[in-house]
């Protein structure tokens, strides 16, 4: 008891003159209040140590998590990019295609010109020759008609 007298008169130096059992009983409620300041301390430290953990396991999670973050951006990023790649190179291999589909569209159609020109000037080469052969029949014929007529208007004025 003189040690609790001795841990306790420091803290309540007016207690020293009480002799009698209020002294005892003074002390032991003293005693379990310092336990249970003891305990919620010892509670406040864990539940602060607790805390601490806690932010210190969010602001690691967070950090993941942006780093995961930034990484998918770069890697959408990444494929935006070879997408747009694609997209211009199919656009030109497009472009490119229809460009010689034209020129050789373009051929052809010189090609069916070139022929069609020849078969006009045949044809009108053959028309000129045949209209010059009708024209020339047709002298002929003419001709053997007024040969004809001549021939028989002789015979009748002799």
């Amino acid at each position: 008891m003189a040690a609790w007298k001795i841990c306790l008169f420091p803290l309540f130096p007016s207690l020293r003159c009480r002799k009698d059992g209020f002294f005892l009983l003074f002390a032991l409620q003293n005693f379990t209040l310092l336990l249970q300041c003891k305990s919620e301390m010892t509670q406040e430290a864990n539940l602060s140590k607790l805390k601490s953990e806690v932010q210190g396991s969010q602001e690691h999670h967070f950090s993941l998590l942006q780093h995961e973050n930034e990484k998918l951006q770069h890697d959408i990023e990444k494929m935006r990019s070879e997408l747009r790649h694609e997209i211009d190179k199919v656009t030109a291999e497009h472009r490119l295609d229809l460009n010689l589909e034209r020129g050789r569209i373009r051929d052809e159609l010189t090609n069916q010109n070139a022929v069609t020109s020849n078969l006009t000037n045949k044809l009108d080469r053959e028309i000129h020759a045949l209209e010059a052969q009708l024209e020339g029949a047709k002298y002929d014929l003419i001709k053997y008609c007024i040969g004809t007529l001549v021939s028989i208007l002789l015979l009748v004025l002799l």
